[in-house]
């Protein structure tokens, strides 16, 4: 039952949304992880930092040794721009949320 109540919510985005707005999102959320999975296989760690290792812990260390991609080609640069976003969107939408719901005294309309 629960890939039934996953479609229908599905289908209830399509209907908030709207067609164009809908399929742009998912066809942009799909961008988003291919360019992220295309960039994570072809980045070359400059130090020696060790970000080997499986699921979570591989994406703490590769955090934690990110700011020296900073000094390597555009490919490790645009790595550190994709692995730093999601982390930065939530962040920035949180904030933005905590001050549209006046959770700090004061409202932006």
């Amino acid at each position: 039952m629960r890939f039934f109540d996953d479609f229908k919510q599905l289908k209830e985005g399509y209907k908030q949304l709207g067609l164009f707005r809908f399929v742009f999102l998912i066809v942009a959320t799909l961008v988003y992880i291919g360019v992220g999975t295309w960039l994570m296989t072809i980045v070359t760690w400059l130090g020696q930092c060790d970000t080997s290792g499986r699921r979570l812990w591989s994406l703490v260390q590769q955090f934690y040794c990110s700011p020296e991609l900073l000094s390597g080609s555009i490919v490790e640069i645009s790595y550190f721009i994709f692995l730093w976003s999601m982390p930065a969107t939530i962040f920035i939408a949180a904030i933005w949320t905590r001050i549209r719901h006046g959770k700090w005294g004061w409202q932006i309309k």
